[in-house]
């Protein structure tokens, strides 16, 4: 039986005799966990092959597109609480929360900054648009402030709507995890329960996915909040440590890439479907949360998780490209070396240069390695 964790801690605010329960998020842990980082290396592997069939074949696997996207969302919840809930468990101090933004800031904005840049110099020399109409939303891109009104519709790069939501949640942690620090596990399902609710609303509210209008109306952080708060149910059970979890987590994902193969309905309509979507999404986070990696797929897991925000935003690059060489089919050599040079050269430098460096060394084992910074 799996349990979720319960501890008795003062309230803010409290004396020592003015106790209450409270509900906890762990100890802080500076362990992060393989096979978090293998799903979403998967995850942002599935992004670039959805484009590049869609884009190269006119093949649309629908499911794997977009809840491919929508796991990244439940999977930044439960590492960002994996990694800071400690922090922010039962004040939200100056030093705290200026870190925590800095962390954020050097994690997002200095990739998306630089393909924001490339692709309005791309598109000024390929299809002639003029620097003065792509300016002001790829300034708003680069910077993330196109996070504050309308991401679905202000982004300039392909996958860079889905940052602006995120940034939105990043803006929203510090107090979703001190909230959540005195919620009870069944309050914070009962919240997850309420967002599903309006988010069925909201779906049922827009026009067809098919209307002109309908992805900007879509892309709000309504839509994403019930997989953000899905991490925060996920991050309260406790891990196992077992190899069949990873098993487990790899049948969730591949039901949620293969569910367009074999039905053909919309996955952005409100009803079963989505929900279903939903959930298999949020069991290959909480399977994987639990999973144990095998050593053998260490490496593996390292190289993808590393890539995987740089293949993320930079795939289109690559596809272009193989499309001007006459060898489509060189795209995933090209994609997954963009997406290194990327990592080593502009994420890595720019990770090192707004934050300190690790304390931590790498460990060797599957069971948990150092968290990067």
């Amino acid at each position: 039986m799996r349990k979720f964790a319960r501890t008795r801690l003062p309230l803010v605010g409290m004396s020592s005799r003015q106790s209450s329960v409270t509900y906890t998020m762990r100890s802080p842990s500076r362990k992060f966990i393989p096979s978090l980082h293998l799903l979403r290396g998967i995850c942002a592997v599935s992004v670039a092959l959805y484009h590049y069939l869609a884009w190269g074949h006119q093949f649309v696997i629908s499911s794997m597109g977009t809840f491919g996207v929508y796991t990244f969302f439940i999977l930044s919840a439960v590492v960002l609480l994996h990694t800071h809930a400690e922090e922010f468990h039962d004040v939200i101090s100056r030093e705290r929360l200026l870190k925590f933004y800095v962390l954020r800031f050097a994690r997002v904005i200095p990739l998306l900054a630089a393909v924001t840049l490339f692709g309005m110099v791309f598109v000024h020399f390929q299809q002639g648009a003029s620097f003065d109409y792509m300016w002001k939303k790829s300034f708003l891109t680069a910077s993330g402030l196109f996070a504050l009104h309308m991401p679905g519709i202000l982004s300039t790069t392909t996958g860079a709507w889905s940052l602006g939501i995120e940034i939105v949640f990043y803006l929203l942690f510090p107090v979703l995890a001190l909230l959540c620090s005195v919620m009870s596990t069944r309050a914070i399902a009962s919240w997850v329960v309420l967002l599903l609710l309006a988010q069925y609303a909201l779906l049922k509210s827009l026009p067809e996915s098919s209307a002109p209008e309908f992805w900007g109306q879509y892309i709000m952080p309504l839509t994403f909040a019930p997989f953000f708060g899905v991490g925060f149910l996920i991050y309260r059970s406790h891990r196992i440590n077992s190899h069949l979890d990873l098993g487990l987590s790899l049948v969730c994902l591949s039901l949620v890439f293969g569910f367009s193969l074999i039905s053909r309905g919309d996955v952005l309509a409100a009803g079963f479907t989505y929900l279903l979507l939903t959930g298999l999404a949020g069991g290959a986070v909480y399977f994987a949360w639990s999973a144990k990696l095998p050593a053998l797929l260490l490496p593996l897991a390292m190289f993808l998780g590393n890539i995987s925000y740089s293949l993320y935003l930079t795939h289109w690059i690559a596809f272009e490209f193989a499309k001007k060489s006459g060898v489509p089919a060189i795209f995933p050599v090209v994609a997954i070396s963009i997406a290194y040079l990327c990592w080593k050269f502009i994420e890595r430098p720019a990770r090192r240069f707004l934050t300190p460096p690790p304390t931590e060394t790498a460990s060797p084992t599957a069971a948990g390695l150092s968290q990067s910074k």
